[in-house]
């Protein structure tokens, strides 16, 4: 059996967050593609980096459930400039 695979890259995913009409760029692919997809390998935030104060936004559920996680966030001013899990 034969397969095609594609990078496909997204963009638009978090532009006004996923409750609110985020993932802008991979709706459009599903609505716009008939492929039959097997397989997705998704890398989630590759790349971000922002070292300005008040530009990381947690979703409001992380204060809850990732309590260690949400702190280390605060205490470093809301800064995009790190990788947790």
């Amino acid at each position: 059996m034969e397969y095609t695979v594609k990078l496909v890259i997204f963009d638009l995913e978090e532009q006004q967050g996923v409750l609110n009409g985020g993932i802008i760029g991979s709706s459009y692919y599903v609505r716009n593609n008939s492929d039959d997809i097997e397989c997705v390998i998704n890398f989630e935030m590759i790349g971000m980096c922002r070292p300005e104060p008040n530009t990381q936004v947690t979703p409001s559920l992380v204060k809850w459930i990732r309590p260690q996680l949400y702190r280390a966030v605060e205490n470093n001013n809301h800064r995009g400039d790190f990788i947790r899990n």
